[in-house]
């Protein structure tokens, strides 16, 4: 079955031929890999996740998914695995693409009840909706629902984003939606604001905790210290963002971090542009340090760090892939911490560090001894630095053989650029 798929992107043999060869159309193989998936194997639904673990596999294989359909003469499993995957990694792109896929994978089906709605726009009552499909995207928490206390067998994504160049809307604090979707709170799985008003927020925080809340995702948004304390009930969410939302609720994020225990699933924290103050963010470091230990990327821009990391760095979490630190005010002791905690092979998933508009605290010599810990540790693995002005950083690549020097020459042009940058903008040069 992967072979198949293999030959899907590749294109490349049909087996024994040594010339490179490829099918008059692809949907041939597209095809024969649903054939495969489908009658030749003895657990269809473990083939299916085998063979689309993730939603970029659904998306890169569609044509193969669409087959499985037809020839599974419309069972649900195909669809039922795509909503699962979905979960994984929510975002608004994949929210708006999946609604395209999974109409037509409806369609190839010809399945009578929907698995996927976007309300109000498929123009039915709220709770009849929830009633009948797999998954419900929220897009409008205002109006009048009427609710006749059906039981609810979706997933719910609630994503009402208000833009800020958009009139905002008058939110109706008691709205029926409102109401329907506190009754069946513990099927929510994502929420994602951007630029919420006061109104707007006041109907959200009602709807927390939410025992299978995944994804909570506030950008630009007002929060009401209800919400921020809510977290501390929900241990289980994989995604947390509150970005450039409530710099005096830094205190309340700590509490509720550490009220998880050590038990957190977090994946990704995004408290980045928020002007924490040193007070906050040496202890609030030290906490997400020792309560999510599953965390995987770490955005912490725009606030202070002069002289936070050593305490984070002692014991970081094992998984630790990315970790934006620029705009923090770093010093050189935080270097030094961050070479040591390197060196001692504390970060050997790290992937991209940004340390960028930190000068000029740190130099290229504050920087050297970092380098070389990296060099000496990353083994095949490659490593996006982010120091100066530059837009795409500088790859560190220890396979590639290149010698330190040629990396501190890439730091020291780095940030070049970002000096370039400031004295253009100080000058009026663009």
């Amino acid at each position: 079955m992967s072979g198949l798929l293999h030959e899907i992107d590749a294109k490349i043999t049909v087996r024994g031929r040594q010339r490179r060869v490829t099918f008059p159309h692809k949907l041939f193989m597209d095809y024969l890999a649903a054939w495969y998936i489908c009658r030749f194997t003895q657990n269809i639904e473990e083939s299916l996740k085998q063979a689309f673990p993730t939603w970029d596999d659904v998306q890169k294989h569609e044509e193969v998914v669409r087959a499985c359909c037809g020839l599974m003469e419309g069972r649900e499993e195909v669809i039922m695995h795509v909503i699962s995957v979905l979960k994984v990694r929510l975002s608004t792109t994949h929210v708006n693409s999946y609604y395209f896929t999974a109409s037509s994978l409806q369609n190839e089906c010809r399945i009578q009840n929907p698995l996927f709605v976007q309300y109000p726009a498929c123009g039915h009552p709220l709770s009849q909706v929830l009633n009948t499909a797999k998954l419900v995207v929220i897009e409008d928490l205002t109006g009048e629902e009427y609710d006749d206390a059906l039981p609810c067998n979706a997933d719910i994504v609630i994503d009402t984003h208000i833009f800020e160049y958009e009139e905002n809307v008058t939110a109706l604090v008691n709205s029926g939606v409102t109401r329907t979707l506190q009754r069946h709170r513990d099927h929510i799985i994502a929420i994602k604001q951007f630029s919420g008003s006061q109104d707007v927020m006041k109907q959200i925080s009602p709807l927390l905790p939410s025992s299978s809340l995944g994804r909570l995702d506030m950008q630009h948004c007002y929060l009401p210290k209800e919400l921020v304390n809510s977290v501390a009930e929900m241990p289980q969410l994989q995604h947390l963002t509150m970005y450039k939302s409530e710099p005096s609720h830094g205190d309340l994020l700590l509490v509720a971090i550490k009220a998880w225990h050590g038990h957190s699933q977090l994946q990704v924290l995004n408290v980045g542009y928020n002007f924490l103050p040193v007070s906050v963010c040496r202890p609030l470091l030290v906490a997400i340090a020792a309560n999510c230990r599953h965390l995987e990327v770490l955005d912490m821009e725009r606030n202070t760090l002069s002289g936070c990391l050593a305490g984070f760095l002692q014991n970081p979490p094992p998984a630790l892939r990315v970790l934006y630190l620029d705009h923090t005010h770093l010093q050189a002791e935080d270097m030094e911490s961050m070479a040591a905690a390197v060196s001692a092979g504390k970060l050997r998933h790290l992937e991209c560090l940004d340390l960028s508009y930190n000068q000029p605290q740190l130099s290229e010599g504050v920087l050297t001894p970092l380098l070389y810990a990296l060099l000496n540790t990353l083994g095949d693995r490659e490593l996006t630095l982010k120091v100066g002005g530059g837009l795409g950083g500088i790859t560190i690549a220890p396979s590639q053989q290149n010698s330190a020097h040629h990396y501190l020459e890439k730091i020291r042009q780095d940030i070049h650029a970002l000096s370039m940058k400031s004295t253009n903008k100080l000058f009026g040069a663009y």
